[in-house]
């Protein structure tokens, strides 16, 4: 209790702050003018799943917050479910600040996330990447429907994988591994993963 107690204090903390900055943009009048962006690092298990801090794959560790106010680009009180990374965020931001794409010699992994911000129910992207090591390398793939968790030993790459599959619309609380009884799931996320 005084560990749960401590992250929602810390939450609120955070959240008063952010009021205070937004009061003063707004007082300011900058707020026709200002670009906010927030996001966070990764949520905490506070004892789900058994699991205390964010060292794992599950959604409650990977999931983090993103808001983004764009004056006449979002509706102000909107939401979306599309998937994003927080490398979106540099060819976002770059969008919004009408900046020319980025020229660069390797290749940028983000997408703008600007259509969506425009309309909630635009997608960019089907699936977002996330990875975290215990014994094992575990990389995943996380859609709107399905997580899959590939785990893999790093130091001899060749011996057989592990896998999970989380189903989000029968199991949101990631309690059932559906790897063995979904094989046309797996396989479809084995490939983009």
């Amino acid at each position: 209790r005084e560990l749960i107690h401590g992250y929602y204090a810390s939450t609120a903390y955070v959240d008063a702050q952010i009021g205070k900055v937004t009061s003063a943009v707004n007082r300011l009048g900058l707020a026709k003018d200002t670009i906010i962006v927030l996001w966070g690092d990764h949520g905490w298990h506070l004892g789900d799943l058994s699991i205390w801090t964010k060292h794992t794959n599950f959604e409650q560790a990977n999931r983090i917050p993103i808001l983004i106010i764009a004056p006449s680009v979002a509706k102000p009180g909107s939401a979306t479910r599309q998937l994003a990374e927080t490398v979106d965020l540099y060819p976002t931001l770059a969008e919004l600040a009408g900046l020319p794409k980025p020229q660069v010699s390797q290749p940028i992994d983000g997408v703008s996330l600007v259509p969506v911000l425009k309309n909630p129910k635009a997608r960019v992207r089907n699936h977002a990447f996330h990875a975290y090591p215990r014994r094992k390398l575990g990389r995943a793939i996380r859609t709107e429907h399905y997580r899959l968790v590939e785990w893999k030993n790093r130091v001899k790459p060749d011996d057989l994988a592990e896998y999970e599959l989380y189903d989000y619309q029968s199991d949101p609380n990631e309690t059932q591994n559906h790897a063995a009884t979904r094989p046309k799931v797996l396989e479809k996320l084995k490939t983009i993963l």
